[in-house]
This record gives structure tokens, C-alpha cells and sequence, in this order.
């Protein structure tokens, strides 16, 4: 079984503002690819730590200026499959180049933007052969950018009419030698499609593309120019179909945080709740009753927000649709219809607001802030690991004989193995000697230790039952955007909901307070292996 490789190439000219970074960020993880090659983003080494943080996944870099140039290549967040092994930049903003490998597949990534200046494009071509030359086997090279020609009259329309320019005829000699192909011309030599819009210049030009190996073109399932929320540049989106990736489980469920902020999700849990307490009447039993309305709570807000998914979904698709439509309308017109124009602009506006939207939600479900000078790395890292699940995907194991073992079965049943035995008790119990000597050391170290004691007052104080200040105070000491334990709901539910569900959660406490013991669910818990430091992976429980 295969898998696809998707990657996206696009001009952003710019990302220095904030509001329009998280909107770009936004908008291409909806796409949902794997790689993702932007052009002039105006970068400095000083924003690294801060983009890097802002995009949650890994970012390469090739800086430009604060007003010109600048490549980067950002891989999705949530890949596990796509595993980096050297990069190779150059010093002013024009390219950068990535061996990666995807399974048991090597590919060289290459990122560029070419110059507009003449003088300055001879020198690109011939730095850019030098360095797919020495840097990649020429072989399974990807090269996404914006190269500032095109290749052929058909890829332009407006403007100076179309000639083969010197810099036109070194790229194509260049692709000659290297056996690269323009693949969107490859698979489309007919069809007129435009990725960049001058509208002073009244010009519409096809200068974003890829170039492949020949050797990998059968590869392509398929190439595409789409409307983007970019300025003046559409993305150019490819798909490549590579093995399959490793299966892995369905993870746990966890609230939206931002779901809060919706009145009307609020009000629907308003409605709702006293309806779960009249559908179980017949329980007695406070514990049972907290578990069922936490069960009930779980599904109306899976529900909920899945329609909200999807009506979402089904809106941004209706925009893309339309931006199609009317692209094909202006791109095949021989005149300029005011009224397609504004509608196509109003599309766009419009598909724009919604990623503004999403980044600022994925603000809230990456669990950190949004800080313009950035965190400290291993903080970073500390939060990528707990946002990110598929980071979370243990892929192979090493035994302690060395031997690597990659079955998702077998890498379960070591984990299990390796941490059930690193806190199972050394001591037998069946064994009365080794259990004296144990409790022999233990005494041992408590004698003499002035223990405090409480008084009948203050034993009192702490047989009664709880009360919902105390409940309250309790939820207000937990620190905020913390991950929930097994019910999935997080303090901030908690807190937004407390007069509702307040009464019922502490009967179940206190009902667990009398039969000296916790229901399931509460005295279960999510372990997570997260790094710390030079050590090994650390295992922390949420409860």
C-alpha cells in the first residue's frame, strides 16, 4: 500500500507581520502536506526561535534581508514520516537544499527564489548548478521556488510580449543537463495556468513551479495551481506517491479549549445538562452518575464540534470552488471583467478570514503562547512534544542486545515491559524475610524524624466531607493550558461550567471519600514519555 508525498510551494512576500504569519501558518496546515517551500519571507536569524515556535514543527532557514529575499522550508507539524539529514543554505536568501528521507526513500529537497535582476541571474544559475551538483545524487531532486520567468508564451499573458530571455535559456539548459523536468508542463502542456498577478502591470505569469528528477516523474499523481491567501502569488501544490506509513493507534481525546468561546456551545451545554441527570434516574450511585454525565458531556461536545468541522470545511471548500471558477473565467478572458475581479477578491478576502481564525485557535491547541521573542529551546520542545501526537509515535526500539525492533506489536510490549519492570517492587512479598528487612530499613530511617501531629481538631477538620469551596479553591490552584487527565476535560471546562457541574462532581468526590476509593476513571491516568535533558525518555502521569 503507498502513501503520498505532498508538497507546497509559495510566495508569501513577507511574513514579518504577525497577524499575516499566523494566517499563512494557518492556512497551509489546513492543506494538510507534508512539505512546505516559502519564498520571500523577509527573514533574519533573529526571528528563527519565534517563527520556529509559532509554526510547531521544523523549520529550515535561508535569510534574505528584512525587506527582500528569504526561503524556508517548514515540514508539518504532525509528520513522523519525514526524517531530515543534512541541509545546505547559501548566505543571501536565494536557496536551500534538504536530503530527507521518507521510509527507505532519499530525496533532495530544494527551495529557491530567483533573482529579477539580469545582472544579478546568470550568477544564480550557475551557483544553483554547482550546488545540486556537489550537495544531491541528480537523481530524486524536488526543486519548488519562484524561478521569475517562464519557460514558454503560453505561461504568460499581459505585460512586454514573451521572449526567450538569456536567464530563460541557462534554466532550460540547466534542466537539460541535470534531466529535470517542468512537471506542471509535463503532465499539463496545454492548459494555461497562472501563478503570479501584477495588477499595475495588467500581467499574469506561470514563475512559481516545480522541477523534478526525470527519474521520479512517474511518481507524480498529480500537480496544481491553487488560489492562496498570499498577496500576489497562488500556491502550487504536488503530490508524489511513496510507501505507506507506519500505523499507529487513535491517541486520546482531549477538549477544545476554544470551544469556549463559543456562546454557542455554551448555551448547548446549558441546555443539555439537565437532561443527562433526568435520563438516569435510577442511579443512586454518585460515582456511577459522575462518570455517565462526563460520558454524555464527552459525546455532545465530539458532536458539536465535528459540525463545526465540517460546516467549516464545507464553507472553505465552496470558496475554493469559486476561486477556481473565477480564476479559469479571468485566466481564459481576453478582457478584464470588473465585477469576476471584485467577486474573486471578495472570495479570497473572505477564505482569508477563516485561517485567521484557525491561527488564532491554534494559538489555544498548541498550548503556548504566541511570543515575539520566542521561548527557550527546551521549553519549546517540551511543549512541541506534548502538542504535537504524532511526535509522540515511537517507531522502533533498541533492545538491550542491541538488535532494533520496528513492529508497532513488539515496540508496545517492550515499552510495557521496560517501564513494568522499572517500577515493580524489588521486594517479594511472599518472601517474610525480605518484606522484614524492607520494613526493618524503613524504620530505620523514620527513627528519630520529629513527625507533627495533628490534633483532634484539625483530624475532625479532615474526616468531613468536602464542601464546593473548597472544590473551587482547589480548581483555582491548578495552573491554566494544562493537559487534562483520562476524561479529556481540562480546568478552564471545569472552571467555565463549575455552578453547573459543581454539585454532581463533588457528590461523587465525597461519595469516593466514604467508600474509600476513587471511580475508575479518576484513579486512572495517560501516561507520556516526554524528553528531559541528556536523559532517557521520562515518563510523566496525567490525572
Amino acid at each position: 500500500m503507498s502513501h503520498r508525498l505532498k508538497l507546497i510551494s509559495l510566495n508569501v512576500r513577507g511574513l514579518r507581520n504577525r497577524n499575516k504569519r499566523r494566517a499563512i501558518f494557518s492556512y497551509l496546515k489546513v492543506q494538510k502536506a507534508i512539505i512546505f517551500c516559502l519564498q520571500e519571507t523577509y527573514s533574519s536569524p533573529e526571528d528563527e526561535k519565534v517563527w520556529s515556535a509559532e509554526w510547531g514543527g521544523n523549520t529550515l532557514f535561508s535569510h534574505g534581508s528584512s525587506h527582500s529575499r528569504g526561503v524556508c522550508i517548514l515540514l508539518n507539524p504532525s509528520n513522523v514520516t519525514f526524517r531530515l539529514q543534512s541541509v545546505k543554505q547559501d548566505l543571501d536568501g536565494r536557496f536551500l537544499i534538504a536530503k530527507a528521507t521518507m521510509h527507505d526513500k532519499s530525496f533532495f529537497i530544494v527551495n529557491i527564489y530567483a533573482p529579477t535582476d539580469y545582472r544579478d541571474q546568470d550568477n544564480f544559475i550557475r551557483t544553483l548548478s554547482e550546488q545540486l551538483m556537489s550537495n544531491t545524487n541528480t537523481s530524486n531532486v524536488i526543486i519548488a521556488g519562484d524561478w521569475n520567468t517562464t519557460l514558454n508564451p503560453i505561461d504568460k499573458r499581459g505585460g512586454q510580449p514573451w521572449k526567450a530571455t538569456n536567464y530563460r535559456n541557462s534554466l532550460v539548459n540547466l534542466m537539460d543537463e541535470l534531466n529535470l523536468l517542468d512537471i506542471d508542463r509535463q503532465i499539463h502542456p496545454t492548459t494555461k495556468s497562472f501563478s503570479y498577478e501584477s495588477k499595475p502591470l495588467n500581467l499574469k505569469s506561470r514563475i512559481d513551479f516545480f522541477m523534478i528528477s526525470r527519474s521520479i516523474s512517474s511518481c507524480v499523481k498529480n500537480v496544481e495551481i491553487r488560489a492562496s491567501i498570499a498577496p500576489d502569488h497562488k500556491s502550487v501544490f504536488l503530490n508524489i506517491e511513496v510507501k505507506n506509513e507506519f500505523m499507529r493507534g487513535p491517541g486520546l481525546w482531549k477538549f477544545n479549549n476554544t470551544l469556549l468561546e463559543d456562546e454557542n456551545y455554551k448555551d448547548l451545554i446549558e441546555f443539555y445538562y439537565p437532561q443527562i441527570l433526568t435520563k438516569y434516574p435510577e442511579v443512586v450511585d454518585k460515582q456511577l452518575l459522575w462518570e455517565l454525565i462526563k460520558m454524555e458531556l464527552r459525546a455532545k461536545t465530539i458532536k458539536y464540534s465535528k459540525q463545526k468541522r465540517s460546516s467549516l470545511r464545507n464553507k472553505e471548500e465552496a470558496l475554493q470552488n469559486e476561486l477556481r471558477e473565477l480564476d479559469h473565467k479571468i485566466c481564459n478572458s481576453d478582457t478584464f471583467d470588473q465585477e469576476i475581479l471584485e467577486k474573486y477578491e471578495a472570495a479570497k478576502q473572505e477564505l482569508k478570514h477563516i485561517h485567521e481564525i484557525r491561527g488564532r485557535e491554534a494559538m489555544f491547541r498548541s498550548k503556548m503562547k504566541w511570543f515575539d521573542l520566542g521561548e527557550k529551546p527546551t521549553k519549546f520542545f517540551f511543549n512541541l512534544e506534548k502538542r504535537n501526537y504524532e511526535k509522540k509515535l515511537i517507531r522502533e526500539v533498541e533492545l538491550e542486545n542491541g538488535e532494533i525492533i520496528s513492529d508497532p506489536v513488539q515496540v508496545n510490549k517492550e515499552i510495557r515491559n521496560f517501564y513494568q519492570n522499572m517500577y515493580t517492587s524489588k521486594i517479594n512479598g511472599n518472601n517474610s524475610t525480605s518484606a522484614y528487612e524492607h520494613n526493618q530499613k524503613i524504620d530505620g530511617f523514620t527513627e528519630g524524624l520529629n513527625i507533627p501531629q495533628l490534633n483532634v481538631e484539625e483530624q475532625e477538620s479532615l474526616e468531613k466531607d468536602l464542601i464546593l469551596e473548597e472544590l473551587k479553591d482547589a480548581l483555582a490552584s491548578f495552573a491554566y493550558k494544562k493537559s487534562p487527565g483520562e476524561d479529556g476535560f481540562t480546568k478552564e471546562f471545569y472552571q467555565t461550567f463549575f455552578d453547573l457541574i459543581g454539585k454532581d462532581l463533588l457528590n461523587s468526590y465525597n461519595d469516593s471519600f466514604h467508600k474509600g476509593s476513587l471511580s475508575i476513571t479518576q484513579k486512572r491516568g495517560s501516561i507520556t514519555l516526554i524528553p528531559k535533558g541528556d536523559v532517557n525518555l521520562t515518563p510523566y502521569l496525567l490525572t
